[in-house]
């Protein structure tokens, strides 16, 4: 009788902690991990992310996972730092789907004197425009990083040369307009057709879907544009240096490029599909004497070096950087 009940208890007793268990299962996913676990917390907190129990565990071990692959990543081998980011809940996969857009590739036309002239003279060995343009935006999911590069880059040359700087420009003008995702250079010439670009203010965001262009609101005029040669990463260091913030687009899939926080990229599985543009403001040599190309991203600064990269410059058009490049003059008022 005794040997009953005390099986009875313990069964009791096991029932009674398996519940507490599950009760706090939202808590317990391996909470005390070296405070990793709190450190997933304030990652969900800093990002305004708000998950469902069982989807908050997924995303714990996603986190787990991108957190291990930054650990285990060694800067003083690769010349470049990683770090837990805005994309750290995400697996490599999401983040593509996500934030990255392969682009159709198109036949690119070169007026070589235009190239010619461009690099007519002996070159800076840095250039750094960063200091007097844009600030770094955040795109959100807003999927066209080629139209973020395009309305910059022309926004960036326009600030440097005038004394007042233009109003924000329409990324969603470009969307609705110019279908399709193409290289920069796909879109200068509709810019030129219709007379410029809408300003942010008149053709916002939320006004998406037929084209609205409308010449009475254009800020701003191209006075020319061209494509840079593609794959030769001496003309675009040409088109840095002597005309300006220059678009360039690049392959931004692999892991090491979603979670870079410093020092010069360059990872061998990088390839020439490119599926992300950027604005190219400068480039320079390391004190190490590694030569590197300025990128500004459109990921807000908490990406990267206060929203920039430092990319490999002349080895072998790392991650496609040349293949793609165009710039384009604004007329100034």
């Amino acid at each position: 009788m005794f040997s009953c009940k005390l099986s009875l208890c313990c069964f009791l007793l096991f029932i009674s902690v398996a519940i507490s268990i599950k009760s706090n299962d939202h808590r317990s996913f391996e909470k005390g991990e070296n405070g990793l676990y709190s450190l997933f917390e304030a990652h969900l907190i800093q990002h305004s992310l708000s998950f469902t129990t069982e989807e908050k565990q997924k995303r714990y071990q996603i986190f787990k996972q991108n957190h291990a692959l930054v650990s285990s990543h060694s800067a003083s081998t690769t010349g470049f730092s990683l770090g837990l980011n805005r994309f750290a809940h995400l697996t490599n996969e999401e983040y593509r789907s996500q934030f990255l857009t392969p682009l159709t590739a198109s036949e690119v036309e070169v007026d070589e004197k235009v190239s010619r002239e461009l690099c007519s003279k002996t070159l800076p060995q840095s250039v750094n425009y960063a200091s007097r343009v844009t600030p770094v935006i955040n795109q959100g999911l807003l999927g066209s990083s080629v139209v973020i590069s395009t309305l910059t880059q022309i926004s960036d040359i326009y600030n440097i040369l005038a004394s007042k700087p233009l109003p924000k420009l329409s990324s969603q003008s470009l969307l609705d307009c110019v279908p399709g995702q193409f290289p920069p250079i796909n879109y200068y010439p509709w810019i030129t057709k219709v007379g410029g670009v809408d300003s942010d203010a008149s053709y916002p965001p939320s006004s998406g879907g037929q084209c609205k262009f409308s010449k009475k609101d254009v800020v701003v005029k191209l006075r020319w544009y061209q494509a840079i040669k593609q794959n030769n990463e001496t003309d675009l260091a040409c088109s840095v240096a002597e005309v300006g913030p220059t678009s360039v687009c690049i392959d931004a899939s692999q892991t090491s490029f979603q979670f870079y926080t410093s020092g010069v990229y360059y990872d061998s599985a990088c390839t020439t599909n490119i599926d992300h543009c950027l604005v190219a403001e400068g480039y320079g040599v390391t004190d190490q004497g590694v030569e590197y190309w300025l990128l500004k991203n459109s990921w807000g600064v908490n990406w990267g070096m206060n929203g920039y990269i430092m990319l490999a410059k002349n080895k072998g058009n790392a991650c496609g950087v040349a293949s793609y490049a165009a710039v384009a003059y604004p007329k100034l008022k």
